[in-house]
């Protein structure tokens, strides 16, 4: 007897319970306070041009990260402004140690070779974890094409690895080097 009572019962709550559903949903997540899970400013991704000697796995590779002209905020120029790499958690590629510089740098898509032309003078230091913060020992000239130079040893697992690129002191995103790991070398 409690059997047939029991499903008129569901019966006339499942309706009801069907419309509450929407309103039980989890809330979305929250945007993370720290600039590894976001992109910045709500903008979408902005790619960056870079070259890199090697894609496999653990081996010794130099990057060529550009950073293009008029890609940073005018208030990068100034004293006391500096640029930040965030590594994402899962890159564990090891960095040599005194092997990041900041310079002048030209492309020859024909010949793809990128290198440096004119050293600039700058302090790298860790800024975290994950972090590195270039900070450069001269104003920057604007509309000139930038890049940091890195020599490391690659992340031992395949994928791609986003490097994102900020402006200190404003925490300003300027943009991200996706970079491929990967086995075959292709």
């Amino acid at each position: 007897m409690v059997g047939s009572t029991l499903g008129p019962l569901l019966a006339g709550l499942l309706p009801g319970l069907m419309l509450a559903l929407p309103l039980m949903a989890p809330p979305a997540p929250a945007i993370p306070a720290s600039p590894e899970g976001r992109w910045g400013d709500g903008r979408l991704l902005q790619p960056l041009p870079f070259s890199q000697s090697h894609r496999e796995p653990l081996q010794r590779a130099r990057y060529a990260l550009i950073i293009p002209p008029d890609s940073l905020p005018p208030s990068s120029g100034q004293a006391g402004a500096a640029l930040r790499v965030v590594l994402p958690p899962r890159f564990d590629g090891r960095l040599l140690p005194g092997a990041v510089r900041l310079c002048r740098i030209v492309t020859r898509p024909q010949a793809e070779t990128t290198h440096c032309t004119v050293d600039l003078a700058a302090r790298v230091e860790a800024a975290g974890p994950r972090q590195l913060r270039v900070v450069p020992l001269q104003p920057l000239a604007p509309r000139q094409q930038l890049g940091l130079v890195l020599l490391l040893f690659n992340p031992s697992l395949d994928g791609l690895y986003p490097l994102r690129l900020w402006s200190d002191p404003a925490g300003t995103y300027v943009g991200t080097w996706l970079i491929p790991i990967e086995a075959d070398g292709d």
